[in-house]
């Protein structure tokens, strides 16, 4: 189950992501936060209706924490999207998606103390050499 869940977030954040570049790139920039204003409130009130169907409530700390990634989320997207528009998509979302690896990775070592095997250490490695090579010209 956990692959076809996998492959499903592979492919809807790839097309999230294109979405992204598409946005930056048909209005010339002047949209930008127009783009990032609709796309996270899509996103409450998405998670409002899922909430509402599934009959949870929701703590504290569960708001308190989706405030703090919301509001990260939504700086992040104003910053990609800034980037989007400086440089090719090409460059930009094999950086974006490296760095977001190795951030993660880092923090599930440190924060939840997750092992990382000699095999994965080699992955990260080979990682960020694919992201120079790529982002070089």
């Amino acid at each position: 189950m956990w692959l076809k869940l996998v492959l499903a977030s592979f492919l809807l954040c790839g097309i999230s992501d294109t979405t992204w570049k598409m946005a930056g790139e048909t209005s010339g920039g002047y949209a930008v936060n127009t783009y990032i204003f609709f796309f996270h409130t899509f996103a409450l009130i998405s998670a409002v209706i899922a909430a509402i169907i599934m009959k949870k409530k929701i703590t504290r700390i569960e708001f308190l924490l989706g405030a703090i990634v919301g509001f990260t989320l939504g700086v992040g997207g104003i910053c990609s999207m800034k980037a989007i528009l400086q440089i090719p998509g090409i460059v930009f979302f094999p950086v974006s998606s490296g760095g977001s690896l190795l951030t993660v990775t880092v923090m599930a070592h440190i924060l939840w103390k997750e092992k990382i095997s000699p095999k994965q250490i080699a992955g990260l490695i080979l990682a960020v050499v694919s992201i120079v090579l790529i982002s070089m010209k």
